[in-house]
Formats: C-alpha cells, structure tokens, sequence
C-alpha cells in the first residue's frame, strides 16, 4: 500500500529535531547543511492527489443516506476505504 505523508508536517518535525540548537553551520545556515538538503528533497518532492480516507467515509454516508448509491456501488466504496484503513500484511 502507498503511504502518503504531510509534507509541511515532516519538515516541522526535521527541524524540530534537527535545527533546534543550530544557530548557523559554519556561517552559512542551512545551505551548508544535510539537514537542508534533505529537507529541499522533500519540498521538491512530486506531490500525490490523495483523499483523506475521512472524505470517503463522509462521501459513503450522505450518498447512503440520499439513497443516491447502489449496492454495488457501496461495495466498491466500502472496499476502496478498508483498502487503505487496513492493515493486509497479516500483523493487524
């Protein structure tokens, strides 16, 4: 399954933990840095479209609750939502 994470979250994070106590890195911040480097890599990175699985649930709800879905068509939802919030490897 492809994961997907949020870019703004992960470079938050690297920098918590990473430039927290870095002032400057030989005088040149950041550009002389791995830490930056890493972090342009995941700012150049190509994005994903994704929806929140929280959106299909939504989506799955009022079309039920519209009747606006067949049951073929809930199935192929229901199973596109468990695709992606289950865990198929055999551990969970």
């Amino acid at each position: 399954m492809t994961e997907c994470v949020e870019r703004e979250a992960t470079i938050k994070r690297i920098e918590a933990v990473y430039c927290a106590d870095c002032n400057s890195y030989n005088g040149v911040r950041c550009r002389a840095c791995g830490t930056g480097d890493a972090i342009d890599m995941i700012e150049d990175a190509p994005a994903a479209d994704v929806a929140p699985i929280e959106a299909l649930e939504h989506l799955r709800d009022e079309l039920c609750a519209q009747d606006l879905i067949t049951m073929e068509g809930l199935r192929k939802l229901n199973t596109l939502i468990w695709k992606y919030t289950t865990a198929h490897d055999g551990r969970g």
